[in-house]
């Protein structure tokens, strides 16, 4: 009799349920676009203490920059999201996922929920998940 609660090693039928084939190969793409969302998400942060001190020297040419910037970072994020949405979720929730970046307190649930997701999925397979997600070279 096999320990139920002994975590599903790689060759387990629920992890390779998840991709319908190659299941190390799907887990190191969601964990590298984990990574992504986590590194926008910390971009994000960056941009908005830096923008608080632009504001505060309320000089133009920085303020501007710093808007240039944030628009970037912006679409980062959207685009990060979208990649991992697609890989977690599918087509559908992905664009859904994906215009609901677009409003500001909402797409901090939304972040939460898809990274949640793929944690879940990354720990399922017994994939260690740390602050910055789990390294793809380890999978």
């Amino acid at each position: 009799m096999s320990n139920p609660y002994q975590s599903p090693q790689v060759g387990s039928p629920i992890v390779s349920s998840f991709a319908g084939g190659d299941s190390r190969e799907y887990l190191r793409d969601v964990a590298r676009r984990q990574r992504k969302v986590l590194l926008a998400v910390g971009l994000n942060f960056l941009v908005n203490i830096i923008a608080a001190a632009a504001n505060a020297s309320e000089s133009a040419p920085l303020i501007l920059g710093m808007a240039v910037l944030a628009i970037g970072v912006a679409i980062f994020s959207m685009v990060a999201m979208f990649q991992l949405a697609n890989r977690v979720y599918g087509m559908g929730a992905a664009i859904v996922c994906t215009i609901l970046m677009l409003v500001p307190c909402i797409s901090l649930i939304t972040l939460l929920v898809v990274n949640q997701k793929a944690t879940s999925i990354l720990q399922a397979a017994g994939v260690k998940v740390g602050l910055l997600g789990a390294d793809p070279a380890a999978i």
